[in-house]
């Protein structure tokens, strides 16, 4: 997958992950390597855009198996995701990171308190 081969663009603990000019190179190398496979041309927008959209997909899956786990359900219910790219998008997994929430309970119960 050409997105894998750029660390720079997914890894936020790579130092070059906060260096601009490296991730626009790293998306113009991109947009190159589609253009001379496919024959289409990319453009960095549009590549930026593909590849949010891909990292969302795979979110919503690994979301969804998550939702099916802690809902009680048995082995044999648990999601499985029918998405034909989470394998290969799977080397996103030790890069995501779950950013913790506040209950809208909690939030309505301490506004409540002040």
């Amino acid at each position: 997958m050409l997105y894998q081969q750029h660390p720079c663009l997914y890894v936020t603990k790579c130092v070059e992950h906060y260096n601009r000019m490296k991730r626009d190179k790293a998306l113009q190398i991109i947009c190159k390597q589609y253009t001379d496979l496919t024959g289409q041309p990319l453009t960095v927008d549009i590549a930026k855009k593909k590849i949010n959209n891909l990292r969302s997909q795979y979110l919503e899956q690994l979301n969804k198996i998550k939702q099916s786990k802690s809902s009680g359900a048995s082995t044999d219910d648990i999601y499985t995701p029918t998405w034909w790219l989470f394998e290969d998008m799977s080397f996103l997994n030790p890069r995501i990171t779950q950013r913790k929430g506040e209950s809208s309970i909690m939030a309505s119960i301490n506004y409540l308190i002040i």
